[in-house]
């Protein structure tokens, strides 16, 4: 029921749809103290620890403007120890510094919130509702 701006992008998949892509904090923050809630950690894969406050930081914003050259492509996450697969994007900032972004209805899935879109409300999560597709 609240609305909160991210620093998102929108790339056409295959059929020519908009696919959004988030950074892991941004959501992690979103949703935090609800049920879909989320901890982020990193051995040299990344980590998600569902039912788990979210302990990190986020600005909420994206050290890019305008059009970015990204790298694509299937990323697998640790999900409570389960190897999941993903989407994801990476963008490289002007220092070399990489940033990952990852399709919002693949962590709604492997989180368990639902994620969905109307013309009224454009994009949106329900932290208290199950991943439907």
């Amino acid at each position: 029921g609240t609305a909160v701006e991210f620093a998102a992008y929108a790339l056409k998949d295959e059929n020519g749809n908009l696919t959004n892509y988030v950074k892991l904090s941004d959501i992690a923050v979103a949703i935090n103290g609800t049920d879909a809630r989320f901890e982020v950690g990193f051995d040299g894969s990344i980590l998600l620890t569902t039912k788990t406050a979210y302990t990190g930081g986020s600005d909420m914003g994206t050290p890019f403007s305008g059009d970015r050259e990204y790298k694509g492509g299937a990323q697998t996450v640790k999900v409570d120890c389960t190897d999941v697969p993903m989407t994801a994007i990476t963008l490289t900032d002007d220092n070399g510094g990489g940033y990952n972004y990852f399709k919002l209805r693949d962590l709604g899935k492997a989180l368990g919130f639902n994620v969905g879109y109307s013309n009224e409300r454009g994009v949106f999560i329900e932290s208290d509702k199950p991943y439907a597709g």
